[in-house]
């Protein structure tokens, strides 16, 4: 088996993420709406590999599979806010990325048909929240290598929420598809600068760490490193055989089918061969028959010639005379040995003619009727 990656995030966030932080083992990170601690998680990759960090999940069925997953995180079942207090979640069963504070985003959701099948049924529940600063400072959080923030539009709130003057992640990655209130401002005066943009997400690093972005490829951390597959990898790889397989055996009646054409092709340039072959004999029929009939038909043209006797003229002649006797002789000869056709000669032959050209047309006519049968 080849060697791989597993991204369970819905973007590849987690192998991008992983691109800044070359080397490190045992990171720290904060995630706030982190969701499942599978299933589009963007932690999933590194807590696998020994980082650990605070998971912020509102949505109480969701916390308890962190809980009962992620031993070593400290997982919270509260919102992120820019006071403390309690909000209204909006939870929806069947998209629980999709579970927001925000009315905006709510609004969104019933007017958008992309969404609508996945936001028809929600449950709407009162859940504590807590700024940021607040979070850090009861946890001791002292460094954090990057932070994720994706909360459906409320994030104006979440950023707003934190001392970036005491607790600054080093890199952060916050969902950018909309944007109710904007928070870039908020980001842009903390001094981050933004260094990527995934299509879905936007990656700030802090000014004091702009060597992480520096030194960032996402051809190298994406692209070049190992094959990243979609998590659960094992499903996807058996999905991927069993497709390969079903491609195989196209390809196995595709070749039986290509025979078959061939065999089919090779039949009809033999046939084709043969009519080639058939014509030419023909042609060579018809000649043979068209002189011997030619031949036939000439022999009702005899030659008629009347023999003149020998000119003789009188001796006491005078040369007027001589020479009209002469001129006469002369016009009877050419006139009575001219060869002369005989009347039925010239009407066969016509009649000949005529239907010679006719079938020559008619079998022109089918020849070409046969060649376009062929092509269609």
């Amino acid at each position: 088996m080849f060697d791989y990656d597993v991204s369970n995030a819905q973007n590849r966030e987690d192998i991008i993420l992983s691109g800044f932080f070359k080397g490190v083992k045992k990171g720290f990170y904060v995630d706030v709406g982190a969701n499942h601690p599978d299933t589009l998680s963007i932690t999933k990759f590194f807590y696998d590999r020994g980082w650990s960090g605070i998971n912020i999940e509102p949505n109480p069925e969701l916390f308890r599979e962190l809980a009962a997953q992620r031993h070593r995180d400290t997982n919270l079942n509260i919102g992120a806010a820019d006071k403390p207090g309690e909000l209204t979640l909006r939870e929806y069963p069947e998209g629980d990325g999709l579970s927001t504070f925000s009315t905006e985003t709510q609004k969104q959701y019933r007017e958008s048909s992309t969404y609508k099948k996945y936001t028809g049924k929600y449950v709407d529940r009162k859940v504590p929240v807590k700024p940021l600063s607040q979070v850090f400072e009861e946890n001791g959080v002292e460094e954090i290598n990057f932070m994720n923030v994706d909360v459906e539009g409320f994030e104006y709130e979440v950023l707003k929420g934190n001392d970036w003057k005491k607790y600054r992640p080093q890199v952060i990655c916050i969902e950018a598809n909309h944007i109710n209130k904007d928070w870039r401002p908020l980001l842009k005066e903390a001094k981050y600068e933004l260094v990527f943009n995934d299509g879905l997400n936007n990656y700030y690093v802090a000014d004091e760490h702009r060597g992480l972005a520096d030194e960032f490829s996402y051809a190298e951390a994406v692209l070049i490193r190992k094959p990243v597959l979609p998590a659960p990898a094992d499903e996807w790889l058996k999905l991927q055989q069993v497709q390969i397989s079903q491609l195989e055996n196209k390809l196995i009646r595709a070749d039986l089918v290509a025979d078959k054409l061939h065999q089919e092709i090779d039949r009809l340039n033999n046939h084709i061969a043969s009519q080639k072959r058939l014509r030419s004999l023909v042609k060579q029929l018809a000649f043979a028959i068209n002189n011997i009939i030619m031949l036939n038909i000439e022999k009702l043209n005899k030659v008629k010639q009347r023999k003149l006797p020998p000119l003789q003229l009188a001796a006491n002649l005078e040369a007027e005379q001589r020479e009209a006797a002469l001129h006469a002789y002369d016009l009877q000869a050419y006139y009575g040995v001219r060869q002369r056709q005989p009347v039925l000669y010239v009407i066969v032959k016509g009649i000949y003619l005529l239907i010679a050209k006719a079938v020559y047309k008619v079998l022109k006519s089918l020849m070409k009727l046969v060649r376009r049968g062929r092509r269609v």
